[in-house]
This record gives structure tokens, sequence and C-alpha cells, in this order.
């Protein structure tokens, strides 16, 4: 991530102070809405946040992720429309945006800029092209969380609007409302425009969150180490599904080097020993999925294989990854179909590489 840029940033871009907030009175919460291109859905989002009926004070902060399409114009438009609500940061693109090791685009930095800036007690999250459809969503999970102290996150159903259609929710049928750490490991459930969660203050976002491809999920992990989860059963935001995002336009071996990428990264960072073996153990299955389908040549196994270690700085973990790497070479050394691999020679060799690995971790002690 920038870390220097994140350090300083000290809300200069904000696009106007708003006399009508008091500074002394800070707001309960701070609705959180990142946006880059949206033009189309980026006023229905902010109506739904401003349509919201509280008995409390909150702001809703906006970081226009410096759009090409109008969003920009457009955002501006809704600021001065509510000034007493609406608090806008117009992003320069070319200090927000990381790139991964090869020069892609990766991310931006403006859902953390936006997380520095918000002044609430509880924050909520929408992201510009979904949108809130309760009027009493706010209000109805903040005084959950303020009754229920033990809880650090609460959230509920959405309706899935994919190519002008409403679907159902895949993340129904909950057993209990109630749920831990322990649940969210199996799959992420929470749609981000669903959540409510205490603010925990600056400085909680580690170094490597913005290297994580699923920014959501490991923010609600991380939240989740020191609280429960609530579920509401009830219907309260619209979720758009698209199938033109970056995520979206990315192919099933790219997605699982991804995936495991990021489940390796947190089990490398987490500190309960349980919660780090469900990750180590997550990321391996990606990484499984992901050796099955690339090129095997025995120079792209090397590279996908040192890229995956290179996320591990634990000597335990790196360990694991090794020996499922050594498995899988042994494992496809006879089958004919593979035939780089099928030579025996040439898998020996990979083999050898990675006793090597072993050897260099156990030197270190």
């Amino acid at each position: 991530m920038n870390k220097e840029y994140l350090e300083s940033y000290h809300n200069d871009d904000e696009y106007k102070i708003k006399a009508t907030l008091d500074d002394s009175q800070n707001p309960l919460l701070s609705v959180l809405t990142v946006t880059y291109n949206q033009v189309d859905y980026i006023e229905k989002c902010i109506e739904g946040s401003i349509s919201q009926d509280t008995r409390f004070t909150y702001e809703i902060l906006v970081g226009e992720d410096g759009s090409t399409d109008g969003t920009r114009e457009k955002c501006i438009e809704l600021a001065d429309r509510y000034p007493d609500k609406i608090r806008l940061f117009l992003r320069d693109r070319q200090k927000t945006a990381t790139f991964d090791e090869s020069g892609a685009f990766h991310s931006t930095l403006n859902l953390l800029l936006l997380l520095k800036s918000a002044r609430g007690k509880y924050l909520a999250l929408c992201e510009g092209d979904d949108y809130w459809i309760d009027t009493q969503k706010l209000q109805k999970q903040v005084e959950f969380l303020e009754s229920n102290l033990d809880y650090v996150l609460c959230f509920h159903n959405t309706r899935l609007l994919e190519n002008g259609k409403f679907k159902e929710d895949w993340n129904k049928g909950f057993s209990s409302p109630t749920s831990t750490i322990f649940d969210l490991l199996k799959s992420n459930y929470i749609h981000t425009p669903s959540c409510v969660f205490r603010n925990p203050g600056d400085g909680f976002i580690p170094d490597w969150y913005n290297d994580v491809a699923l920014g959501d999920y490991a923010l609600f992990l991380l939240l989740a180490q020191s609280g429960k989860i609530y579920h509401f059963d009830e219907e309260m935001a619209v979720y758009r599904v698209h199938h033109s995002g970056i995520w979206s336009t990315k192919n099933m071996q790219d997605r699982d080097v991804l995936r495991c990428e990021q489940m390796l990264i947190m089990a490398n960072h987490f500190q309960n020993d349980e919660v780090r073996q469900i990750l180590m153990e997550k990321g391996l299955n990606f990484f499984r999925s992901a050796f099955n389908q690339i090129s095997v040549h025995p120079k792209e196994i090397n590279a996908f294989f040192d890229k995956i270690l290179s996320h591990l700085t634990d000597d335990v973990l790196r360990l694991q990854l090794i020996g499922e790497m050594r498995n899988l070479l042994i494992e496809h050394a006879n089958n004919p179909s593979v035939p780089y691999l099928s030579n025996t020679a040439t898998t020996q060799k990979l083999i050898k590489a990675i006793i090597t690995k072993v050897v260099k971790i156990f030197k270190r002690k």
C-alpha cells in the first residue's frame, strides 16, 4: 500500500468543510461510500443514505476516486444539495491507486482514507452502486449495537439486482442470528451494504490490508476477532451484481491465485492459532485448484510457487505450503497428460528445489 500517503493524509482533498456540523459534536455514525465511474447509480445510493430516519446524528462520507464518466460532477451536485450531511472527498487516483508486482492495477486507498476521516462511533458501508431500501435501517442496527456490547458487527439480508432483475439472496437460511469469526471463516456471508460495525479507530487496519483482493472479507474477519456478529432477518438494502468489474473479468485460475494469496496473507498475520490454521487450509485448497490449472512448464511452476511462498514469513506455515507443493508434484509425476511432470527427472529436479527451500528454513533456526 502507499503507506506514506496514507499516514500523511489529513482530509486535504475534502470538497468543503461544513459549518452546519459542529466538529465538537461528533456524529454517532458515519456512512462510508466509495465510488468510481458510477454516474448511473451514485444518486440513488446517496439518496438512500439521506432518507434514513434516525434519532441520532450521522454523516455521509463520499470518496470520489477520480471518475471520468460524470460521477465526480454528480457527487459535487449532491454535496451542494445536502451540505449538512455529506462530506465529499475528491481523490487524485494517481495518489490512491495501488498496483501489483506486474504493474497491473490492484486497488485503491479510497476506503482506508474514509475510515481515517470518519468521526462516528459506528460505521456503515454502502458502495456507490448499491442502495438502502429501509429508512429505519441505521436506527435498528445502531440500537442493537448500543444495547449489546459483546457484538462488534451486525448485518441483514439484501436483494440482489442483476441485469435489471431482482434475484434471491444466496446468503439466507441462518440457523442462528448470532455468529462468530469461526462461522465467517467458512465463507463470507455479509454483503457490504448490509453491515454496521463499531469504529475500530485509527491504526486498526494493518499494513497488509491493501494487499488482499477481497478487502471487505478481510475487514469483517479483523472485526470479528473482538466480538460477535448479529444477523437481522430483514431485507434492507440492494446489492448490484456486475459482470464487468475487475473481479468478474478474471478467469478461474486468477481468482484462485488471488484467493490463495489472501488466505495465506491473513494466516500469516492473525494471532489466534486456530484461525491461522483454518485460513492456511483454505489457502491450500485454493493453491491446489490454481496449481491444477497452470501451464506446467517447470519455470512457470517455480514462479507460481515462489510468488505464493513470498506471502508467508511464518516458518510453520511455509513448511505446510512446501509440503503441499511436493505432494502435488509427486501426484502429477505419473500423469501422462502432463508431459513436463510425467518426466521423472524433471519432477525430481523440482522436488529437490522444494527440499532446498526446507533446508534454508531450518538453517535459519
